[in-house]
């Protein structure tokens, strides 16, 4: 089967999380995330569950990174993927694989 590739833009600011997209797993598989390397800088990103609670734990992806979030359970539906720009604010450009 072919990856779907997602592309994402969002304003990132450094003060908090906003929501980059969606990402919805139908087996329990690991979002891939890839970060445009015009981007201004790293990003934290973490997963977010239809209950507001965050699915693993936040990393952090620099400009040009492919980085793999943790695994999201077949059961957890549709998490949000959130960004929160680490040193400057701007537009920020994501895949999702």
């Amino acid at each position: 089967s072919e990856d779907t590739v997602v592309r994402y833009s969002a304003n990132l600011e450094t003060d908090v999380f906003y929501n980059i997209g969606a990402y919805t797993s139908v087996i329990s598989d690991a979002p891939v995330i890839v970060s445009d390397e015009k981007n201004s800088g790293d990003v934290y990103i973490r997963l977010v569950d239809g209950d507001g609670g965050i699915v693993g734990s936040v990393i952090v992806i620099s400009p040009g990174q492919t980085a793999t979030l943790d695994d999201v359970s077949a059961v957890s539906g549709t998490c949000t993927i959130q960004g929160k720009a680490a040193n400057a604010n701007g537009e920020y450009s994501f895949e999702i694989q």
